[in-house]
């Protein structure tokens, strides 16, 4: 997976969300391609390369000078047409690392949470939005507490 990561183009990223939202994937194979999305970018073959092994020694961090490479808004689309739940939590956590710089995301997570039909999923989303510092996330756990 290192070198398509490193190719960093649309044929990688698209070969990339096939591979993490094929079910006969084993799930860590399917989570790694999935993170992968989010972090090749206009970084460079070598930028990508680094990154790949933050997430393994760092456990998700990523310079914040790469741009992901897929839209925040075919991720959100992702979510409502996926069933199973470990994929539909790496999203959540996708949206996180996004959510301060793409309103999309924010929303997605917010949406989650407040009419989620999975119990868990809409705790973790909770959790995701109370880690944010955003104000869009405080208010809306405000509204969440208020029902």
């Amino acid at each position: 997976m290192n070198g398509v990561v490193q190719m960093g183009d649309a044929e990688s990223t698209d070969w990339l969300l096939r591979i993490a939202l094929n079910p006969d994937e084993p799930f860590e194979v399917r989570r790694t391609a999935l993170y992968a999305t989010g972090i090749i970018g206009n970084g460079g073959p070598n930028g990508a390369a680094r990154d790949v092994v933050s997430v393994r020694r760092c456990g998700g961090a990523r310079p914040s000078d790469k741009k992901p490479s897929v839209p925040v808004a075919t991720l959100v689309k992702l979510y409502d047409t996926i069933s199973d739940r470990p994929t539909r939590e790496q999203l959540l956590y996708t949206y996180a690392r996004r959510s301060d710089n793409e309103p999309e995301a924010m929303e997605k997570l917010i949406q989650v949470a407040k009419n989620g039909d999975d119990t868990s999923l809409r705790q973790r989303a909770v959790f995701w939005l109370s880690q944010s510092k955003s104000q869009r996330a405080a208010q809306a756990l405000a509204e969440i507490v208020a029902q």
